[in-house]
């Protein structure tokens, strides 16, 4: 499969998380991917190799070397640390499976099982995926974590990944500096680190719409040796956060917890990541002006474990309100927006009754249905 462009298998790999989640039906593989060039033979091995890697089942058709080191960090970035170990198991039996049946060693294969248990160790993180649209840079994607943007200042040689048309991911390596709604990266202190991996040197400006640095509006690149910035095109960042753990509501807070106000250290940090897995849209009336959005809890704060995403909802802030208030509810059963009829009275709140409320793709970052139902139990009619 080595002439299968990284665009096709990509594809292919879009195609599989849907098959191996049910939404897609095997015999539909072929005609989703109709357009992407690939041979109907390609497109169903690829795809259904996907689904067996999220199994950990061994495949025993072929992957590329490429395409499997790609799958597999997908796989961590869109499933997290345990979809990959998963994976990484499903891998192991493809080799030995491989190299009983042809009695060929696969030395690249075995040396990608091991990067990928070896990062494995590491904990995976919330990135933005910036994808560039234009230029030397076209169809490359900077791997942004989202952390770097929480704080105002300068910080030295941060190290992020790339990945792009021939491959990757590789190193690239950038002094960073936050201020306000700006965010410059500058590559150009580290020519040896990153020319080795064919990195352009130069300063990225990154400007952002909101306080949070949640909402990406424009990207500008400034070559080394330039006095100007230009504008870049890129495409609509992506933001990936880790699959949460599971929520357990605290125990009650003492007395003085209880009595914190909204704003506390950890409610900007549960702010983006909501604002990410919601794709700073609010969750009832859809409404993208990131200044109004706010992380609304369902059971009320309480401990630290309360800024878990899965207690969280994405709201404007009026909604926030009515939520806090229990004059806007969610039934835990159909996922409808109650508004009590106090609220209904009031207009612009009417046509939210009944509505359907958006949820994340990602099943761990959807609202925790025992937490709604407390929720649910303690709404004004």
């Amino acid at each position: 499969m080595n002439s299968i462009s990284r665009k096709q298998y990509e594809a292919a790999y879009h195609a599989g998380l849907q098959f191996h989640d049910g939404t897609l039906k095997r015999s539909e593989i072929r005609k989703v991917l109709a357009g992407t060039g690939l041979t109907t033979t390609s497109a169903s091995i690829l795809a259904t190799n996907v689904a067996y890697l999220l199994k950990g089942k061994c495949y025993k058709r072929g992957l590329s070397e490429d395409a499997t080191d790609d799958y597999l960090s997908w796989i961590r970035r869109d499933r997290g640390d345990a979809a990959l170990g998963v994976a990484l198991d499903a891998l192991r039996q493809h080799i030995e499976y491989f190299e009983k049946q042809r009695n060929v060693r696969r030395p690249g294969l075995r040396a990608l099982l091991a990067k990928h248990r070896e990062l494995l160790q590491s904990p995976a993180e919330s990135l933005i995926l910036l994808t560039w649209d234009e230029g030397p840079f076209a169809n490359y994607t900077d791997e942004l974590p989202l952390a770097w943007f929480s704080e105002e200042g300068t910080s030295l040689k941060k190290k992020h990944f790339v990945s792009g048309r021939r491959g990757g991911p590789w190193s690239a390596f950038c002094d960073l500096t936050v201020d306000g709604l700006l965010a410059e990266l500058n590559y150009s202190p580290y020519p040896d680190e990153n020319q080795t991996d064919g990195m352009l040197l130069g300063v990225t400006r990154i400007h952002f719409e909101d306080e949070d640095r949640s909402s990406i509006c424009k990207v500008e690149w400034k070559p080394q040796g330039s006095a100007v910035f230009s504008e870049s095109k890129f495409k609509s960042p992506h933001f990936v956060v880790p699959p949460e753990s599971a929520y357990i509501q605290p125990k009650e807070a003492d007395e003085k917890s209880a009595r914190q106000v909204r704003e506390r250290p950890g409610q900007t940090a549960f702010r983006r990541k909501l604002k990410a897995v919601y794709g700073n849209r609010c969750c009832i009336s859809g409404c993208t002006v990131s200044e109004t959005l706010e992380g609304a809890h369902i059971d009320s704060y309480m401990a630290r474990g309360s800024d878990n995403i899965r207690n969280g909802l994405l709201l404007r802030s009026d909604l926030h309100t009515l939520f806090d208030r229990h004059l806007i509810a969610i039934n835990p059963d159909t996922m409808q927006v109650h508004v009590s009829k106090r609220a209904r009275g009031a207009a612009g709140y009417e046509q939210w009754h009944g509505f359907a409320v958006r949820v994340p793709q990602e099943p761990s970052h959807r609202p925790d249905q025992a937490a709604l139902r407390r929720h649910w139990k303690d709404k004004h009619e």
